[in-house]
């Protein structure tokens, strides 16, 4: 999580664990798979075309 405050990074922190059913913290280093985030932005891009009419679902 990284808090951004007069367009300047003032806080980071890592959470969470790195994988479900271990005990392995995510660090400010580590990595994930991009799958994920690429599902939530075509989502959001559908969203958005349908709002705009430029998307008949």
């Amino acid at each position: 999580m990284t808090l951004i405050s007069n367009g300047e990074i003032s806080m980071k922190r890592s959470l969470g664990l790195l994988e479900k059913g271990t005990q392995l913290n995510v660090k400010s280093s580590s990595l994930f798979n991009a799958c994920s985030f690429s599902k939530f932005v075509t989502s959001m891009l559908v969203m958005r075309l349908t709002d705009h009419i430029r998307l008949n679902v």
